[in-house]
């Protein structure tokens, strides 16, 4: 609880009388963790004998259910657990009953309404962030934002995880609705190149989630069909060349992400775009090289002095690893092979690195190893 308090598998009590019941419901939960709904339903079964109007019963009832695809059943009992509860309870009913709604029900209207009193009551991080989400899903981006923005920062673990993908992914909904509803390419450009930032900022302090990079491959492409257009209406485009080589440094973190294909369908829209900088069209052909590479062909993937770029993906307590996709096993380097001014120490999980590849008794390794500034 201290950690994640509105967790589902926390399990509240009014008082010691509920232990029992609530050590009953703690099980149904990590059966259905464990993937055996039909424990997870006899746990709550036996929790409702022992204390049949707990609210506490309702809720995980009506979570399992949701996850089960009982979508009418669980909102029953989310209402039952609502009306059974009161104060703080009831807070976190209206919490796990917004988050139904939402995603399962598809009510925005409905779950932003009790995510609205979840987060009035609670005053948490968790319901902020919750709340924030729902606004930016009902296209009210600035409220969502603010709300969003300072919950991430207070966040830790997962949580903050999740939050920080909700931030990125806000700034992207936010750049797909100016430019589809609004038309306003320019405004598309900029919301979707704040939420790259945002994503690639995370990725380089060592976070590493396949989510926050799709919604990083995702707000690229975004920021990139924005230009295009922008292009193709006025001719220019505030900063785009200086942009686009922030992105060529950033392109050996996105190669592997489920949105790859997208992004190199909008470079290739811009490179085709009369007024597209140099930059567009080295970046086209490096995304393209990189294409390649996923196909078992080498990647011209450079520095300006010949080395590769690559990505840390873990650090030990004197060598680490670098992902680069022409070698899908990674690369070992230890920490004599880094020429970085601030040594080794100054590595870290995430970072982007300039190397020369090695081979040596156990196959190639990454030498000459600096950070890409």
């Amino acid at each position: 609880m201290a950690e994640r308090s509105l967790a589902p598998i926390v399990v509240r009590s009014r008082t010691v009388e509920d232990a029992p019941t609530c050590q009953t419901l703690r099980k149904a939960m990590l059966a259905l963790k464990s993937g055996d709904q039909t424990v997870a339903f006899e746990q709550i079964g036996i929790a409702r004998k022992m204390n049949p109007d707990f609210w506490e019963v309702d809720r995980v009832e009506g979570f399992v259910r949701g996850r089960s695809g009982d979508i009418g059943g669980a909102t029953k009992c989310y209402e039952r657990a609502y009306a059974n509860s009161s104060g703080e309870g009831r807070a976190v009913v209206a919490h796990f009953f917004a988050g139904h709604l939402a995603r399962n029900v598809k009510d925005l209207s409905g779950a932003i309404d009790y995510a609205n009193e979840a987060h009035g009551t609670l005053q948490m991080s968790d319901t902020a962030a919750q709340l924030g989400t729902y606004l930016v899903w009902a296209n009210r981006f600035s409220e969502g934002i603010a709300l969003i923005e300072p919950a991430s920062v207070k966040m830790s673990g997962k949580s903050r995880l999740i939050a920080i993908s909700s931030l990125a992914e806000a700034y992207r909904r936010w750049a797909e609705y100016s430019g589809s509803s609004e038309r306003n390419p320019l405004l598309q450009y900029d919301k979707a190149r704040k939420g790259l930032e945002i994503a690639l900022a995370a990725l380089e302090s060592g976070v590493s989630d396949d989510r926050l990079r799709d919604t990083a491959t995702n707000c690229a492409a975004e920021a990139i069909r924005g230009a295009t257009k922008a292009l193709r209406a006025s001719g220019t485009v505030p900063d785009l060349a200086e942009w686009l080589a922030y992105v060529e440094k950033a392109l050996v973190r996105l190669v592997n992400s489920g949105s790859w294909s997208q992004l190199l369908f909008e470079l290739d829209k811009l490179s085709k775009t009369r007024n597209c900088p140099v930059a567009g069209r080295r970046l086209l052909s490096l995304a393209n090289s990189l294409d390649e590479s996923l196909r078992g062909h080498p990647a011209d993937l450079s520095a300006a002095d010949g080395r590769l770029i690559g990505e840390v993906v873990s650090i030990r307590e004197n060598y680490g690893f670098v992902r680069h996709p022409s070698y899908p096993d990674n690369l070992f380097f230890h920490a004599d092979d880094v020429f970085d001014k601030g040594g080794f120490e100054i590595i870290n999980s995430g970072a982007l690195v300039r190397f020369q590849v090695s081979e040596s008794e156990r196959g190639p390794r990454a030498t000459i190893v600096e950070r890409e500034m």
